[in-house]
């Protein structure tokens, strides 16, 4: 069985999962002596992870519209409706910005996680449900139960960005094939989101194609193939 990791690796759901962490380790600090220095710190680390997504999420969609204004106004692009003039306010005030973070909040959260599982005397595997800080191991999972779920969004130039979990596994195995075709390699990837490019049959036609995803350890399928996802990609 592979080693796992209980922390979320996509950063959406680190986020979420950050969160309630800290929520049940608040009720929880009492029975596992977690001090109250101890649960301030990871709040502030959690602070600081919740201005980084926003702060992601505000630029990736900032540069969606300068892309678009870009392709508009310098390429001849249509519109497609109205289109807002973006201009870059140097005089906005800042938006609230958290106490500065050390480096290594995953490995702080795991060091708090290994001294709460330690306590073999009063641990339990509920709480350890309730804290997110169960491995698939220790949750009692088998290779059958092993099916990814991976998100995928379309990209130009025949491209997709991935989101999906590896659960610390090697990577994950893509296949992909045409409409009415065989199965194809499609690539690994091995971190969370990433890019995956698929060759189309004709180069500047857009290509529907069904695609899935298997987990791969030790050079060799792990688990279930996902269910097969139908969409297009373009140039």
């Amino acid at each position: 069985m592979p080693q796992t990791d209980f922390i979320p690796q996509n950063p959406t759901a680190f986020v979420g999962w950050f969160a309630n962490f800290i929520l049940q380790l608040q009720a929880l600090s009492s029975k596992y002596n977690v001090c109250s220095e101890k649960i301030g710190a990871l709040l502030k680390d959690s602070e600081w992870v919740h201005y980084w997504s926003d702060l992601k999420s505000d630029t990736r969609q900032r540069e969606k519209q300068l892309n678009r204004f870009f392709n508009v106004m310098v390429n001849g692009e249509a519109a497609g409706g109205h289109l807002s003039v973006l201009v870059r306010n140097s005089t906005e005030p800042p938006s609230y910005i958290p106490d500065n973070a050390m480096p290594g909040i995953k490995d702080r959260i795991r060091e708090v996680a290994e001294c709460i599982k330690s306590q073999t005397d009063v641990y339990t595997k509920a709480d350890g449900a309730l804290l997110g800080i169960l491995t698939l191991e220790e949750a009692g999972w088998i290779e059958e139960n092993y099916t990814p779920e991976v998100k995928f969004k379309q990209l130009s130039n025949y491209s997709l960005e991935v989101d999906f979990r590896k659960y610390g596994l090697d990577a994950l195995r893509f296949e992909f094939r045409y409409r009415e075709g065989d199965w194809q390699f499609g690539g690994f990837l091995t971190k969370s989101p990433d890019i995956l490019k698929i060759p189309p049959r004709i180069i500047g036609c857009p290509e529907q194609i069904e695609i899935r995803a298997v987990f791969w350890e030790e050079n060799r399928n792990f688990g279930n193939w996902s269910p097969s996802c139908r969409l297009v990609i373009v140039p």
